[in-house]
């Protein structure tokens, strides 16, 4: 079984303080009228919970089949793309989602986890060829900032409470 998923104690708890600093900059940005960066910030954030999470189930994601590949292997964990923790993390339930890729957005339809894909594509706005093509001449505005904090904040909640059922679950089997 491939290790691509294992990270050392000091590097996962690198991974966690980053996930809060992110968390941190991006409310301190949106305090600032720093909205791009607020939004790439929340982005960060996103994807430092999700390399975690990937770090502790890595063997399930494995097992489903889920895992990012490079030549026929598994990509080790730290050169996966945000996209990809994304597809796995929505493959897995972690992040439920309701709309297909590249489906007209639906608020009524749509799921944490295809909400965490509107932060995915507001952090790549810090390309400028990609603000160009997808969003100019819009401005990223505080409500986006904002949203992207929040949606960060219940995905946490989410990631989270997948943490806390296999806790409950290895309790029990302990017993």
């Amino acid at each position: 079984m491939s290790d691509w998923f294992f990270l050392e104690e000091a590097d996962y708890n690198e991974i966690l303080r980053l996930s809060r600093l992110y968390h941190r900059e991006a409310g301190r940005c949106g305090k600032a009228k720093a909205y791009v960066a607020g939004c790439a910030m929340a982005g960060a954030a996103l994807e430092a919970a999700l390399l975690a999470m990937l770090h502790l189930y890595g063997e399930e994601v494995q097992a489903a089949g889920f895992a990012a590949m490079k030549k026929g292997q598994p990509k080790q964990l730290l050169e996966w793309t945000l996209a990809e923790m994304l597809a796995v993390a929505v493959r897995m339930e972690w992040l439920p989602a309701a709309l297909p890729r590249g489906a007209t957005w639906s608020t009524r339809k749509a799921r944490i986890g295809d909400y965490a894909e509107w932060v995915r594509q507001l952090r790549n706005l810090i390309h400028p060829a990609r603000y160009l093509r997808d969003h100019s001449p819009a401005r990223v505005t505080r409500g986006y900032a904002a949203r992207s904090l929040e949606i960060f904040e219940a995905a946490g909640q989410h990631l989270l409470a997948r943490v806390e059922v296999s806790m409950r679950k290895d309790l029990h089997l302990d017993e």
